[in-house]
């Protein structure tokens, strides 16, 4: 449940054979990796081969590129330059795959480090499994082979192939291959001219709307294949001849599509949630944005998600008091990697009760997690999430977002510092994308460790928005690019921004100098403070850590600047690293936790969205548009403006292509002590 999924299934084909009565042949293994030699591009986006995607999680900085040069043609290839978890990889869209039968896999790979293989599964109820393939090595630049095979397990419906890697290095991948294992077997056919029967397809079994109150109306619909009979569970029965059928769930209902014929069954499910009625029949102004700002039809999420009143825990049971031995309703354990994971239900909880606990040893890669059913969402409503945990190490937290086109997005929300024996509050506030139809969080241990979990709670929160939407551009480290090349787009346009100074690092490559800085104090920008040397500060001494926070601060002074904010590097901020900022003098701070800003944010840990090398025009965009619409505080978080910079970097182009949009739009533009004056005590 950690990276990102495609939930789309491709329409199947079936080709007829003739068998002859007495010829014994081989018959050639086809391919079911469609583009799996990535040589055609996508054709809205030549930076992705067709039928590909990238995905990464974890504290990493990874280079995706396409193309790359593989052993014939065109490859993919991922670099890791800095890592402290996850893992980054290429994948392609989940295919079809029949339980119990076993498939050959086989790819082209060049990397400098250790790299995995794993299987990933798609299950019936929409969970994923993951299956161990195998361990790749150093090739020292040339391209070699990997060959395994997986049988496919009970329930699952769709798989994928990763090829990983989880440590700073690089991996290319071509020629990507996933084969029926017995379709290279020489066979003899019986004594017929028509081909054995093949069970039947279902390409298709979706809900229109995913989400309805209690008593309304959802329409099932599904495409089949050779088909002798179809049927639906709770109630719906045979519907043999049909495409669709009209349901009236009372409760939360997996449906179960089951299709027929003389070689066995096929099943596929889809769900329709309830959501609680309003207490109200005049939803918040908050979450009902204007018409201007409607979202194209293929995005548009269901209009029945309207989240319930504030206050109301749309997590079923948050408490965990409910549940057969072994298994919480409504919720599931999962993990991925190459790791030994113990899932426990149930153990005492905060207060006494019950609560959830997963052990993770032996680790090398992945995670393991408890996560509850996705919870339909609206992207024009902030939510609360909070849960109690105990754990012995730090432990991460990252939000689930299925998008209505049935594909799914991760963003890391937060690191869930060590409690040690006692239990402690995780806390953040969740920014909905536009498009998304519902989601689940993610509260995951990524290291060998003990985490459990209790009284998890998400809820919309209302009448935390601003008069207007703000956006503030937070340049971090104050690198020279910044000054030769964003400075004057931002002049130019009349616009003022922020800048994080690493104060023992300015007068050197490739940094700013100190009249360069006061040239921008002079022009009416922030300049604040991102410590001395710019140190993972929840990593250090109590004493050490005070003296890069106000260290930073002095060393500002001394040289004619009073700042008032302050940047955490690599977002590390805890407890103990907030309070010493609340202590040195600074009206607030800015972390690295994804979202928007509303009045009831943390000052001393506001969100951002980092523009970076994998960031579009079309993404910020949206982000400047929902701020603008919500009525929030949109932080976009850069670092160098040039072109050919590290992963972080993005080309003067793309931000004078920003900053147009942001004059284009409206939106006011504040500094980062400006936006923190409008947030309440």
């Amino acid at each position: 449940m950690t990276s990102a999924r495609p939930f789309i299934f491709g329409t199947f084909a079936a080709a007829l054979i003739l068998f002859s009565l007495s010829i014994s042949f081989t018959q050639a293994a086809t391919n079911l990796v469609p583009n799996g030699d990535v040589e055609i591009a996508n054709s809205s986006n030549a930076n992705l081969p067709q039928g590909w995607a990238t995905d990464s999680w974890g504290t990493l900085s990874p280079t995706f590129t396409y193309p790359a040069a593989g052993p014939t043609g065109k490859a993919v290839k991922v670099d890791i330059t800095s890592r402290s978890s996850g893992d980054a990889k290429w994948y392609f869209t989940h295919i079809p795959v029949t339980p119990g039968k076993k498939y050959d896999i086989k790819d082209s790979y060049s990397s400098n480090i250790a790299a995995e293989v794993d299987a990933e599964f798609i299950m019936t109820n929409g969970s994923f499994s993951y299956a161990a393939l195998g361990n790749t090595g150093s090739t020292g630049g040339a391209w070699q082979n990997f060959t395994g095979q997986v049988t496919v397990p009970a329930n699952a419906k769709s798989m994928s192939i990763l090829h990983i890697i989880s440590s700073v290095g690089n991996l290319s991948v071509d020629n990507m291959s996933v084969t029926d294992a017995s379709a290279a077997a020489t066979t003899t056919p019986p004594a017929t001219t028509t081909p054995p029967a093949s069970k039947p397809v279902i390409s298709s079994f979706t809900a229109n709307p995913t989400s309805v109150q209690s008593g309304q109306s959802s329409t099932l619909s599904w495409v089949t294949a050779s088909a002798t009979s179809l049927s639906i569970n709770n109630g719906v029965g045979n519907v043999t001849g049909l495409t669709s059928k009209v349901v009236n769930p009372t409760a939360t209902t997996t449906y179960v599509l089951t299709a027929t014929n003389s070689a066995g069954n096929t099943a596929a499910t889809t769900t329709v949630f309830i959501t609680l009625a309003s207490s109200t029949t005049t939803p918040p102004a908050t979450t009902t944005p204007p018409a201007t700002t409607t979202p194209p039809a293929t995005t548009t999420p269901p209009a029945t998600t309207t989240p319930p009143t504030t206050g109301s825990n749309l997590i079923t049971n948050g408490n965990f008091e409910m549940g057969t031995t072994n298994n919480p309703q409504g919720w599931h354990a999962d993990y991925w990697g190459t790791n030994r994971r113990t899932f426990t239900y149930a153990v005492q909880g905060n207060g006494g009760g019950k609560a959830a606990n997963v052990v993770v040893t032996n680790w090398k890669s992945g995670d393991a997690k408890w996560w509850f059913d996705h919870i339909p969402v609206s992207s024009h409503t902030t939510y609360q999430f909070s849960d109690d945990y105990m754990s012995n190490i730090v432990t991460n937290v990252s939000i689930e977002f299925l998008y209505a086109n049935g594909t799914y997005d991760y963003q890391w929300i937060g690191d869930a510092e060590a409690t040690g024996s006692g239990w402690k509050t995780f806390k953040a506030q969740i920014t909905v994308p536009t498009g998304v139809v519902s989601m689940s969080v993610l509260h995951a241990l990524d290291k060998n460790g003990s985490l459990t979990i209790d009284n998890a709670s998400l809820s919309p929160i209302s009448n935390n928005n601003f008069s207007q939407g703000m956006i503030t551009l937070v340049f971090d480290d104050g690198l020279v690019s910044q000054y030769q090349n964003a400075r004057p787009i931002l002049n130019t346009a009349g616009l003022k921004s922020t800048y994080g100074i690493i104060t023992q690092s300015v007068d050197s490559s490739p940094y700013m100098t100190w009249a360069q800085i006061t040239t921008l104090k002079n022009e009416s920008n922030e300049i604040d403070a991102h410590t001395r040397t710019h140190p993972d500060l929840t990593t250090l001494t109590s004493a050490a850590a005070q003296a890069e926070i106000k260290g930073s601060f002095d060393d500002l002074v001394a040289h004619g600047f009073i700042p008032k904010t302050f940047i955490y590097p690599y977002g590390g901020v805890n407890t103990a690293v907030e309070n010493q900022v609340k202590g040195a003098s600074y009206a607030g701070a800015r972390g690295s936790d994804f979202g928007l800003n509303g009045t009831t944010a943390d000052k001393f840990n506001l969100y951002d969205i980092r523009v970076d090398q994998t960031s579009t025009l079309a993404s910020v965009k949206q982000w400047i548009d929902q701020a603008n619409t919500d009525k929030r505080w949109l932080i976009l978080e850069l670092h160098d403006i040039k072109t050919g910079g590290d992963e972080y970097a993005i080309t003067p182009a793309l931000f004078q292509s920003i900053v147009n949009y942001i004059k284009q739009s409206g939106i006011k533009v504040v500094t980062l002590q400006d936006g923190i004056a409008q947030i309440p005590n």
